[in-house]
């Protein structure tokens, strides 16, 4: 049975690019947000349930495409709202990483398989992984990353980080720990050396 390892960490924390360089290395990496995407997309059952709790308006009706960014005006700025979104989303997303993961279990070619999930914690995504490594970074590091790479606000941003887990919580609970305040090289180098380790642990989930 696959070891299977939680990458997590807040926005702007680097954990893509972390899960990135590991799918290089051969491991199979499910994201939990290209699930949800494509979940929010064509399940209809999700879809409705998204139209019946934030209106018409959460669909583009020229594209038929879930509209991202109002969905995250609303949730962003509305805990109450941001957890009804999760709550659609999350049991599916959880199921559909487990129907997948499943199909690779016993992959010889795979070393380990790894989960990338801003939210492996509140999710309740962490019951199914063997362990999990929390990449983070400075909140100032972090910002800058994300204004560059989304062109939001600092306010657009703070609300983000505060709809997240805080830094500290991530260093409690997750396995291991990788600090990325610095560049892609010193990133790359931190990798090689969990994947390393990675590689002589074993599955610890029950058969």
């Amino acid at each position: 049975m696959l070891m299977r390892l939680g990458i997590t960490g807040g926005i702007g924390s680097g954990k893509s690019f972390v899960a990135e360089i590991l799918k290089n290395k051969g491991v199979k990496v499910f994201s939990a947000d290209e699930i949800a995407n494509d979940l929010t997309e064509n399940d209809k059952a999700i879809r409705r349930k998204i139209i019946e709790a934030f209106g018409a308006a959460s669909y583009n009706s020229t594209t038929n495409a879930l509209d991202r960014s109002y969905i995250a005006h609303i949730v962003f700025s509305n805990q109450k709202k941001l957890h009804e979104l999760n709550s659609i989303v999350h049991p599916a997303v959880i199921r559909s990483i487990e129907q997948q993961c499943k199909r690779v279990e016993h992959d010889a070619a795979v070393p380990y398989i790894g989960i990338e999930a801003a939210l492996v914690f509140e999710s309740g995504l962490y019951k199914n992984l063997d362990y999990v490594l929390g990449i983070v970074a400075d909140d100032e590091v972090r910002t800058g990353r994300v204004m560059k790479r989304d062109g939001l606000t600092d306010k657009e941003i703070m609300r983000r980080m505060n709809s997240q887990l805080p830094v500290e919580q991530i260093v409690e609970k997750a396995d291991f720990i990788l600090y990325n305040n610095e560049t892609e090289d010193v990133l790359r180098s931190k990798v090689e050396f969990f994947h390393s380790l990675f590689l002589t642990l074993p599955s610890q989930r029950k058969q």
